[in-house]
């Protein structure tokens, strides 16, 4: 049976006989990885209001931050100066925000700008510290 390169995971071929162990193992090794990353995911999705200033609240605290919505994409990131949101070929800056041990505030000219748009839906998916 052949296996990955990174985690040595099994890559099944039609010829190959499955056992149990063999799943087993794969999963144990795929959750001392993820347990190794030292780090949560987290997702939700909610519809903007149009205000300039926008707070998201999470169960831990937020590493990365990133919200999607079907024209544009907004990143922010702990420890920078800048947040970023693109919209279609557009490149937009605004000042990083302020981070709490779980939540982040953004004040912005602009609510689309910060992933706020009025009536706009939103997918948001975050990194978050593990406890």
């Amino acid at each position: 049976m052949k296996k990955t390169a990174q985690f040595g995971l099994n890559q099944w071929e039609m010829s190959d006989r499955i056992q149990m162990q063999d799943f087993n193992r794969d999963n144990a090794a795929i959750e001392a990885a993820l347990a190794a990353r030292n780090c949560q995911f987290y997702t939700t999705s909610y519809i903007g209001d149009g205000e300039t200033t926008k707070t998201w609240t999470f169960p831990g605290k937020p590493i990365l931050v990133m919200m999607v919505c079907p024209n544009g994409l907004t990143v922010l990131i702990r420890g920078a100066t800048v947040g970023c949101t693109y919209i279609a070929s557009n490149h937009y800056q605004f000042p990083a925000g302020d981070w709490t041990d779980n939540s982040i505030t953004v004040t912005y000219s602009s609510s689309s700008m910060i992933a706020n748009g009025p009536k706009d839906p939103y997918g948001l998916f975050a990194i978050l510290e593990a406890e």
